[in-house]
Order: structure tokens, then C-alpha cells, then sequence
């Protein structure tokens, strides 16, 4: 992201019995969308990121209706993303992150453990 903020992906979780071995399952998935134009430039999708105000309507901290979340499903806007060229081994990505990045992660990971303690995921 442009302010070295995290990307946080829309996703949808369930758990489910599978039916060959009666097994329970935990599925998860990252929903995407068509691309903005900077990341069309590289691909034909993109996932759904989500602003951080719209985090708490994502997670049900706050009510939304159903075409409240569905508006949400849409690319971001060009400017929110950077995009730089890396090498093949990855050694340019491990450079552009960083420990303030580490923090954010923290903070949005414990946001989903107290979310999920209320959900059926």
C-alpha cells in the first residue's frame, strides 16, 4: 500500500463436514474482483481490499446490510497501491518491509481472534 499501511483482503471462512469421511473442515477463501487499471496492468483479477473504516462492517463488529458488503466487493483505488518491480528470489520484498509493518499485522490479527470468538470460524 502507498502508506506502507497492511493490505487487508476481504475473505469468507465455514466449516463443514465433508461428506467421503465425515471429517470436519475448515475452508477459507480470499474473494476477488476485477483489477483497477494499475494492477490490470499485471493481471485480469485482484483481490478485494478492504479501507480500514470498513474492516468493522467486514468482520460484523458493526451491523451492514447486504448491499452494504456487496459494495465492498470492488477493486481499490489505483492510488492506494504501490507496485514495484522485484527480483525472482524475493530479496526486494523482504527490503520493503518493514517492523512498523509487523505492528499493523499484530493489531489486525488480534482484531480477527476477538471476532472469531463470536463466529462459527
Amino acid at each position: 500500500m502507498v502508506d506502507n499501511a497492511q493490505m487487508v483482503m476481504a475473505g469468507l471462512c465455514a466449516k463443514w463436514k465433508s461428506p467421503a469421511s465425515g471429517e470436519e473442515v475448515l475452508s477459507c477463501t480470499i474473494l476477488t474482483c476485477g483489477p483497477n487499471r494499475a494492477m490490470g496492468e499485471l493481471h485480469d483479477r485482484m483481490p478485494v481490499i478492504l479501507a480500514e473504516n470498513d474492516w468493522p462492517k467486514w468482520l460484523g463488529e458493526e451491523p451492514a446490510s447486504e448491499q452494504e458488503l456487496l459494495a465492498l466487493l470492488k477493486s481499490c483505488p489505483d492510488e492506494a497501491l504501490k507496485i514495484w518491480p522485484v527480483d525472482n528470489n524475493g530479496r526486494q520484498c523482504k527490503k520493503q518491509w518493514t517492523s512498523a509493518n509487523f505492528a499493523g499485522v499484530t493489531k489486525f490479527q488480534h482484531k480477527i481472534r476477538a471476532t472469531k470468538r463470536g463466529s462459527s470460524c
